[in-house]
């Protein structure tokens, strides 16, 4: 084996062996919403400065239609896939407990289609209101987080009721 495949080999185990089999779902997200995000910014500068459009070379703009097309092809499949993976790990989990299969280390990990499926339903939630709110996407991110915080400020507030803190 040559050395560029010594170490390449000793990349892969090392992320095999850390889990990235779980991660990879995650990462899918995060590109997917920032490709949107690049998409709703250029389209928002655009409609204010159509001569960006000029600056851009045809074929990213082609690029761009193309990856449009395979997103609206797979991103369906995978809500799909995703509710199947979760029923499934159900299913699976279930099974790990049989006699002849119970202690069998490879059922440890009978839950992953649960964890996998949960992020691909969210990939494609997320295409989803991309496609209902188009340029308004990213606002949808600042309602989320405002969202998320007066509900910590709420529970916070009510804890400190519990503790007899009043606030007016």
């Amino acid at each position: 084996m040559s050395i560029i495949g010594t170490i390449f080999s000793g990349i892969g185990n090392q992320l095999i062996g850390k889990s990235v089999f779980y991660t990879i779902p995650q990462i899918g997200l995060l590109l997917l919403i920032y490709y949107l995000m690049i998409n709703v910014f250029i389209n928002l500068v655009a409609e204010g400065f159509p001569d960006i459009w000029d600056v851009i070379p045809q074929s990213v703009i082609n690029f761009n239609e193309v990856v449009f097309s395979y997103l609206d092809q797979y991103i369906p499949f995978l809500g799909i896939m995703g509710l199947l993976l979760i029923l499934s790990a159900f299913s699976i989990s279930i099974i790990k407990f049989l006699p002849l299969i119970e202690g069998n280390k490879i059922f440890n990990h009978s839950d992953a289609g649960a964890f996998i499926g949960k992020w691909f339903i969210l990939l494609w939630f997320v295409y989803y209101l991309y496609n209902e709110v188009g340029n308004l996407f990213p606002l949808l991110f600042i309602i989320l987080y405002s969202l998320v915080k007066l509900i910590r400020c709420l529970r916070i507030r009510e804890w400190l009721r519990t503790k007899g803190i009043e606030f007016n």
